[in-house]
């Protein structure tokens, strides 16, 4: 069945994401400068070289089976294409121009809305790398423009922090967020998810106070709207509890649960995310139990949703595993996952490093301090390149490794527990219910 998203597309734009996004390399579009062609063409009216492919079908149905499957370099050759086509924003119809150089932003948003960047194996990092500098170059050209440049570099902002690139996520979703605050009324609902994803950015540089004020000020503004989506509110009410923790950030989760839940609509992940989130706060409470089964729903949830060898399906496996009493048990289970997370996202991706220091902490527990010592540096090096020095993974990271080196040293002395060095859970601090339109 095709996804609601898919199904609005007319024919030749969906034709455009299938040719841009075909397996087979000799049906894809040969450069990015062609795929802009074809965009600027369909902005114009005119027929588009994607067409007599006949794929507008089959490009629904991929993007409906697949969102979670597109490799990011692909999706992000498409953002350049429609960063390209925003020039034409500059011509005699500038008021027309302008609103098709936006529904072409809603493209990307469209695209990225059902993909996760981190998803695609063997990326070519540089290469998207670049390409993200080119859309911060084009961005910063539509000075005249401003709600595409607001909401262009939500969208890059959004993929720069799926890619882990918190600094960079950081820096272009503040600009955005800003701009768009300054723009709109105080009870203005539309740009809700860019605060959300705003306070993502801060809560994974270690703002965790800016974290929860953002989201508190984008719950603020979504509930004060007359016409907010009731799956935005939710979103922004789990978030807030994510960030807030305790009872009263638990009862925020519990109740966009059972909203999740009675929801027509709704979709699975976002309640894989709560489930996540809930779990999280009952382990921090010492319920290890109740942590259990609600890290079990989600990890089915997204099991049947996204595949064994999802990042997001393995964190929970790693937060079941995580769980697991006997220390040994507990770290075959982990270096089953960390082999999995490395053929998935190489060796130097965060969440390999999540694994590593699960594996220091199941390490540890045995008894084997050298190798915990080992196993929690390396964690350390990765989360100093993806968080930076002054992160806290990175910070806790260390003092484990510090204290595990003490204990290699003088073995009598009594282990105590770690520092937590495990993020708060797949997509906990990413819920994203998403409206229309960012």
């Amino acid at each position: 069945e095709v996804s609601a998203k898919c199904a609005g597309l007319d024919r030749d734009r969906a034709a455009i994401l299938a040719r841009a996004l075909a397996r087979e390399p000799g049906r894809r579009y040969a450069s990015a400068g062609e795929l802009a062609a074809d965009v600027e063409r369909w902005l114009g009216g005119e027929p588009v070289k994607a067409r007599p492919d006949a794929l507008a079908y089959r490009a629904a149905r991929f993007l409906a089976r697949h969102r979670l499957g597109v490799t990011a370099s692909a999706a992000a050759a498409l953002a350049l294409a429609a960063l390209t086509a925003l020039s034409i924003a500059r011509s005699r119809e500038a008021a027309r121009a302008a609103a098709r150089a936006e529904a072409v932003v809603d493209l990307v948003v469209e695209l990225f809305g059902g993909l996760d960047p981190i998803a695609g194996a063997g990326l070519d990092t540089v290469r998207v790398a670049d390409l993200m500098a080119l859309g911060e170059a084009r961005a910063a050209r539509l000075v005249g423009q401003p709600d595409v440049q607001s909401q262009l570099r939500h969208v890059l902002g959004r993929i720069q922090l799926e890619r882990s690139a918190w600094q960079p996520a950081l820096a272009l979703l503040r600009e955005a967020r800003d701009a768009a605050v300054a723009r709109v009324s105080p009870d203005d609902p539309a740009i809700v998810q860019l605060q959300l994803d705003y306070a993502r950015a801060l809560h994974a540089t270690g703002d965790r106070t800016g974290a929860l004020a953002e989201a508190r000020a984008a719950l603020a503004r979504i509930e004060g709207a007359a016409d907010a989506e009731p799956l935005v509110v939710t979103g922004a009410r789990v978030t807030v509890g994510a960030f807030e923790g305790g009872e009263s950030g638990e009862a925020l989760i519990r109740a966009g649960i059972a909203e999740l839940r009675a929801t027509p609509g709704a979709e699975p992940p976002d309640l894989a995310a709560a489930l996540t989130a809930l779990a999280w706060l009952r382990q921090m409470a010492g319920d290890k139990e109740a942590a259990r089964l609600h890290f079990a729903e989600a990890f089915a949830i997204l099991r049947l949703e996204r595949g064994e060898t999802h990042p997001h399906t393995l964190g929970l496996r790693s937060n079941l595993a995580s769980l697991v009493a006997d220390p040994s048990e507990r770290l075959r289970a982990h270096e089953a996952i960390l082999e999995l997370r490395r053929q998935k996202l190489g060796e130097r991706h965060y969440m390999v490093a999540n694994s590593w220091s699960a594996i220091g902490k199941a390490q540890l527990d045995a008894g084997d301090f050298a190798a915990a010592a080992a196993s929690y540096e390396t964690a350390r090096s990765i989360w100093e390149e993806t968080a930076g020095v002054e992160g806290p993974m990175t910070a806790a990271a260390l003092r484990n490794r510090d204290r595990a080196r003490e204990l290699a040293a003088n073995p009598a002395a009594t282990p105590p527990a770690p520092a937590t060095t495990s993020h708060l859970a797949p997509r906990q601090e990413s819920l994203k219910v998403r409206p229309d339109s960012p």
